[in-house]
């Protein structure tokens, strides 16, 4: 697997800076949910809130740091085929409602879904098997920097603690990894 290393001009997108804290998780899933919270099951496998703070898998509260290099590389042996990972290798998601390609998870939804940060300048090392010309970042509504893939914001899934998890595939019918095109992969496990 060779890389390809470069500065990384950003591009950034003009959104409003209005964050409110303790909104329920209508940015995590369809709008029938905007009610619910972790604790009402939204998310699937039945992890809540308390489970959240426990520091068990690459998403807990906080997230990884913004990084100073955008490293995209792929997962050749996942059950879904060769899917696009981040940083240390861990699995990226795509959220199905970003589908202007502005990010829409925020608020309680970044606690289960944290988006992949990285620093203004952050330079590029990127997998041969993955188009370069694809990748950019978009601005979030905090002025801080999220990867995009094929203009698709990309996320961890905070219960993936190890490379090669996939344990956010298909959360919700809106969350799934991405091909080498960037490209959803809507598929269950092979």
């Amino acid at each position: 697997m060779g890389t390809v290393t470069r500065r990384f001009a950003t591009k950034a997108v003009a959104i409003p800076a209005a964050l409110a804290l303790g909104l329920a998780l209508s940015a995590c899933g369809d709008d029938d949910d905007t009610d619910m919270t972790p604790d009402d099951g939204i998310i699937d496998d039945g992890i809540g809130d308390d489970d959240m703070d426990d520091d068990n898998g690459y998403g807990a509260p906080g997230g990884p740091e913004p990084a100073d290099e955008i490293e995209l590389n792929t997962e050749d042996d996942s059950a879904f085929g060769v899917i696009l990972t981040g940083d240390d290798d861990m699995t990226l998601y795509l959220f199905t409602d970003d589908d202007a390609g502005d990010p829409t998870c925020y608020d309680d939804c970044v606690e289960a879904w944290p988006p992949y940060i990285v620093t203004p300048g952050a330079e590029l090392d990127v997998d041969e098997q993955l188009d370069e010309s694809l990748v950019d970042t978009v601005e979030r509504e905090d002025g801080s920097l999220q990867v995009t893939y094929n203009s698709h914001p990309l996320y961890y899934y905070f219960d993936d603690s190890r490379e090669g998890d996939t344990n956010g595939q298909g959360l919700q019918d809106a969350w799934f990894v991405l091909d080498v095109n960037g490209q959803p992969i809507t598929d269950q496990a092979t």
